[in-house]
């Protein structure tokens, strides 16, 4: 299905390998979630707005599309996070109190969970 009435192209897969519960795939574009997700990789995605500390999801902020690590401050403020030690500077922090329209899309299906890199979770509270 489009996002955002975006065009799409029709894929066909193997329905072995697609998990139980994928509703959609995305192309990623971009280097953030390395060394996990690579430019060019195409991800499972759950199609749900509930997102745990810790999950792989994409956003849609403004019209743009991201792939990152969700976190949330016990206060409300959010930050997605690239995986990425080098793109640190291309995390997205939002503020609970801020009037930016953040929009879960979904979660990305992973055979294994992403940790949050070092250089971020010195901001993880306890």
């Amino acid at each position: 299905a489009p996002i955002d009435n975006e065009d799409f192209i029709m894929v066909s897969v193997d329905v072995e390998d697609v998990p139980a519960n994928a509703d959609f795939i995305v192309k990623i574009h971009g280097q953030s979630m390395e060394p996990f997700i690579h430019d060019g990789d195409t991800v499972y995605v759950e199609k749900t707005s509930e997102l745990s500390v810790g999950d792989v999801g994409i956003f849609s902020i403004d019209g743009s599309m991201y792939c990152k690590l969700y976190y949330v401050d016990k206060d409300g403020n959010m930050t997605l996070v690239s995986a990425n030690p080098d793109l640190e500077d291309s995390n997205i922090y939002v503020s609970a109190e801020s009037n930016i329209s953040v929009e879960c899309l979904g979660k990305v299906l992973l055979a294994e969970p992403v940790q949050f890199p070092a250089y971020f979770t010195d901001r993880i509270e306890s």
